[in-house]
């Protein structure tokens, strides 16, 4: 079974890494997305997949997507892994997706193809754009320097300026949420790992993908003009 990795060309120094210490024997080529060199045999896993672009369009070849939270840890310690495909097609990919996992199975099936690059789209939307970064968005801030003061004018300032950030960011993200349900409806979910319903404590809940789940809520949000 070979393997085709698509990913930013930032992540794949250390998607690299970790699966050259992880799976030695596994047959697997990387390439960024404008890059076509897709075998027809190959398993194609699209990392960090660009919701607004990435065509849901199934052909015979094995196809998911996969969102990865970058970390300086992860080649080392394993990513924290979203997986979106048909049953059919994670069975086919687990193995490179359980060698990028922290442990065997340890990562989350959100949906079929196009809810990874939903919660992709959702952080992007949350921490910024941190593509050319390699280190998490929390890493990246700044703290106030050294004998910062705020009088209350620019506090007021500051607390309005924050309130209207946070309308637009929930409208951002509501948005989103409204495409993703319009383009994917909702629609019976079974995880790919039995576990996974026991662990999000799901199982008397709707059966519905997490990724549905985060998208109604979100649709939910209600904002002032």
């Amino acid at each position: 079974m070979h393997y085709q990795l698509s990913a930013p060309a930032y992540l794949l120094p250390a998607i690299a890494t970790r699966l050259a210490l992880n799976a030695p024997t596994l047959a697997y080529s990387l390439c960024t997305p404008h890059i076509e060199t897709s075998s027809a045999n190959a398993v194609q896993l699209i990392l960090q997949p660009d919701f607004f672009h990435t065509a849901p369009v199934k052909t015979q070849q094995a196809c998911i997507e996969v969102f990865v939270i970058p970390s300086p840890l992860a080649p080392m310690q394993g990513y924290m892994i979203a997986a979106a495909g048909s049953h059919a097609d994670l069975a086919m990919a687990a193995p490179i997706l359980d060698a990028l996992a922290p442990i065997p199975t340890g990562w989350l099936h959100v949906g079929d193809f196009g809810a990874a690059g939903f919660l992709h789209q959702l952080w992007t939307i949350l921490t910024g754009n941190q593509t050319d970064s390699p280190l998490p968005f929390w890493q990246n801030m700044r703290s106030p320097q050294e004998g910062f003061r705020l009088n209350h004018p620019d506090l007021i300032a500051q607390l309005s300026s924050l309130m209207a950030q946070q309308q637009l960011l929930i409208q951002s993200l509501s948005s989103v949420a409204q495409l993703f349900l319009a383009q994917y409806p909702c629609s019976e979910f079974s995880p790919y790992n039995p576990q996974q319903a026991k662990l999000l404590n799901q199982e008397n809940m709707d059966k519905l993908s997490p990724a549905h789940q985060i998208a109604q809520l979100l649709s939910s949000f209600q904002t002032n003009n």
